[in-house]
């Protein structure tokens, strides 16, 4: 590789994108990102997210320190690898975000994993759940992993995706996520076997799984509908932990925010669920 040290992200990426013998639509083709786009960070006429960086970098094959650098011309501090967390700090940053959730109520909020599995959840998010069936009957039909898991729930036929009215936009961007944690990832076998299972179940569209420019919105909104009632809710994404490029706890609480007066008033009339007990 060249030994020139190159100022903006474009530079670098022009430079790691040759040095490894590759045009722009081989790169392309590597990665899903158009070859309009790669030319529009070349020439720094865009900036990339985090998210898009990581996943250059990985494609390139770009060493540690090289990719630092690359990280660092696009204005993102790199993070330091760290050693796999133990069960036991697992299990004591669970806890404490328990407590968040009981914090948050009566909005309904989840804990989930890096796969998007179910850790706990607070009674409000047993109310929303409650309003379209029996919570555990509901939620044993979407497991991954052993776990409810919150994709499955809100987008396929066995959870409560018929009740989702804005399928389109929310499942493109919850999909688009996870596409660019693969990425971010690519030898995380569970991650690509979740992927592979949303995929082989067959019910998003393929243009849902296609890579996006920039890294997904942390808020959509969620719009439900129930025995003529719609339920408006804007979803907020919350990531917590020890989050680095080679250790993602993935901690993520997931808040649904009623957004009209019609969804909090159903949510007050909801029977009371108790909430989920963390599993051991």
């Amino acid at each position: 590789m060249n030994a020139e040290h190159p100022g903006s992200f474009g530079d670098h990426l022009r430079l790691w994108r040759q040095g490894r013998g590759l045009s722009q639509l081989s790169l392309s083709g590597l990665t899903g990102v158009s070859q309009r786009y790669l030319s529009t960070l070349e020439t720094d006429k865009a900036h990339p997210s985090r998210a898009m960086v990581t996943a250059l970098c990985d494609a390139l094959d770009v060493p540690a320190r090289a990719r630092a650098d690359m990280l660092m011309a696009a204005d993102y501090v790199p993070t330091p690898a760290s050693a796999p967390p133990d069960e036991a700090s697992i299990a004591a940053s669970r806890d404490s975000l328990a407590h968040l959730l009981k914090a948050h109520d009566p909005v309904p909020s989840v804990l989930v994993d890096r796969l998007w599995n179910v850790h706990d959840y607070n009674s409000g998010f047993g109310r929303l759940i409650r309003q379209f069936g029996e919570v555990d009957d509901i939620l044993s039909r979407v497991a991954f992993d052993g776990r409810p898991n919150l994709l499955k729930l809100f987008y396929l036929a066995a959870g409560i995706c018929s009740h989702v009215s804005n399928g389109s936009q929310i499942g493109r961007q919850a999909l688009a996520r996870l596409m660019l944690q693969s990425l971010q990832a690519p030898g995380d076998t569970q991650l690509a076997a979740l992927r592979d299972d949303l995929q082989t179940l067959g019910e998003a569209p393929g243009e849902w799984w296609e890579l996006p420019a920039d890294t997904p919105s942390e808020i959509g909104e969620l719009v439900l509908t129930r025995d003529g009632v719609r339920l408006r809710l804007a979803v907020l994404v919350s990531a917590f932990g020890a989050l680095t490029e080679d250790n993602d706890l993935g901690w993520r609480i997931v808040t649904y925010l009623p957004l009209d007066a019609a969804t909090r008033a159903s949510f007050h009339m909801a029977e009371t669920t108790p909430a989920m007990t963390p599993a051991d």
